[in-house]
């Protein structure tokens, strides 16, 4: 355990359960500095990197260690992958309807750069050689985002880099809007730190395509810039009459929209309906105009900033609006609605010009204001009331109340459990112990808790229990079993 934070509640946890504690003195070169440090006080031919809320599957090793075989594979990265619904999910209500705003990327994407020995280390769920990361001289400092110097330096040795596309690890998603736009604050400047100090088009040692994936990677960071220009254009043309784009409808139709039909069919094909056009769209409008500035800052004036962990586990009871974040969505709307306001009396000029063009920037911004109002709602945050996540399961569970009744775990988190059972039968007494009850699975073992409520329907009695008085032992069980069952919160389950 790598605890810069140096907590003693960490430190006597480690103690209780057995695992090695490691801190130090300062925090210089943050994250990659702690890295470096525990390298220097271990010995391992192999390095597995977690994040703290990071849990692998009992088979992750399995699953990973064996291509280790091959001298020349120097990390294997497995996705990145989480158990809990991401702000657009949440705060949208849309919890199965679209899928974690990254699973594109960390499945899909990492899957094709691995076809080029370009898999992006996501600085968690990977496996390294030690040898390949001394022959980079430690992780790289420096930068916010030393995951992805990490990967492409040990490529650049000539090591090669592997994915496996399969959830071996799963935690926790960013839980708000405020701290998923810091986190791609910090995600932005540190790749195009990156770039800057180790330039992937002079880089000695990496092959033409891996040059040109890495620079595709920097040259997404500016998408805020590209978004912001695609929903400011019809903006200024309705509200100033600037025109921006001199075209006519046939013009469109005739060079755009096939364009865009073979973007879209080509898209769809290659994401394996992890990602639509229509979500991205909403993403990237949601995310541009704080990614444009951190984009443009970083160019520009390329000051170092601290390495902040984003927030997880957080519980809110309240519902509560993001104003601050809000303001460029809400100004975006309102611009929006008086250029369509102003644009009426130039509808009455009887130019098929003006009428062309108005019709063109309505629709487009018509296009636009659909997403911008999803970024205003993704501002409004829900609570989480939770303590914990809860993931479904099915399980045969024995409950002391009636163990001749047919019971099932149908969903489990590590604090508690909701069981079904039919040909339940009441006590015909209760007891003073009522509430407390014992439970036995053949994959967590016996087990006490609490039952917080009950109800009867259509035949089938329902439970919500409490777990209590767990030994390290039996939670640790419920972790594995949890961890081992969960393939992540994702659409393509």
């Amino acid at each position: 355990m790598c605890d810069d934070g140096s907590r003693q509640e960490v430190q006597d946890l480690c103690s209780e359960l057995g695992v090695h504690y490691m801190s130090r003195e300062n925090n210089i070169h943050a994250k990659a500095g702690n890295l470096n440090n525990a390298l220097a006080h271990s010995k391992g031919d192999f390095i597995i990197l977690l994040d703290a809320d990071m849990v692998p599957k009992s088979t992750f090793l399995d699953k990973t260690i064996g291509y280790f075989v091959d001298e020349k594979v120097g990390f294997v990265q497995t996705p990145q992958i989480f158990y809990n619904p991401d702000p657009f999910q949440f705060n949208l209500h849309m919890n199965e309807n679209i899928p974690n705003e990254q699973d594109f990327f960390m499945v899909d994407i990492q899957a094709g750069r691995a076809n080029y020995n370009a898999v992006l280390h996501v600085g968690t769920n990977a496996v390294f050689r030690r040898k390949a990361i001394e022959d980079i001289g430690g992780i790289p400092t420096g930068t916010i985002t030393e995951d992805m110097a990490t990967g492409m330096l040990i490529q650049a040795k000539g090591y090669t880099s592997l994915f496996v596309k399969e959830v071996l690890c799963t935690g926790l998603s960013v839980e708000s809007f405020g701290g998923l736009v810091k986190q791609r604050e910090r995600w932005c400047r540190g790749n195009i730190q990156v770039t800057k100090k180790w330039n992937p088009v002079t880089l000695k040692g990496l092959s033409p395509a891996q040059r040109i994936i890495y620079v595709d990677g920097f040259i997404y960071w500016f998408f805020g810039v590209q978004k912001m220009i695609y929903i400011l254009c019809p903006i200024i043309y309705l509200v100033f009459g600037v025109v921006i784009l001199n075209a006519n409808v046939y013009d469109l139709i005739l060079f755009w929209f096939p364009s865009f039909l073979a973007s879209t069919l080509t898209f769809r094909a290659l994401t394996n309906r992890s990602r639509s056009m229509t979500w991205s769209h909403i993403y990237e409008v949601a995310m541009a105009p704080y990614l444009a500035l951190a984009a443009l800052y970083e160019v520009i004036f390329a000051k170092p900033i601290r390495f902040i962990v984003t927030a997880k586990g957080t519980n809110t009871e309240k519902t509560s609006f993001s104003w601050l974040l809000a303001f460029p969505h809400l100004f975006l709307f309102a611009a929006t609605i008086l250029g369509w306001i102003l644009v009426i009396p130039r509808l009455g000029s009887g130019s098929p010009r003006v009428f062309n063009s108005v019709l063109i920037n309505m629709f487009w911004s018509a296009y636009n204001i659909f997403a911008i109002i999803l970024g205003i709602f993704v501002c409004l945050e829900r609570p989480r009331k939770r303590t914990a996540e809860r993931l479904s399961a099915m399980e045969e569970v024995k409950l002391s109340l009636d163990e001749s009744a047919t019971c099932k775990i149908v969903d489990i988190s590590d604090t508690g459990v909701r069981i079904e059972c039919t040909n339940y039968t009441e006590p015909a007494t209760e007891s003073d112990d009522s509430s407390s009850v014992k439970m036995s699975t053949q994959n967590m073992g016996d087990m006490k808790g609490d039952i917080m409520w009950s109800n009867s329907k259509n035949g089938v009695k329902s439970f919500g229990i409490r777990f209590k008085e767990q030994t390290n032992d039996i939670y640790g069980k419920v972790v594995k079993f949890i961890t081992d069952k969960n393939r992540g919160f994702h659409k393509n389950k």
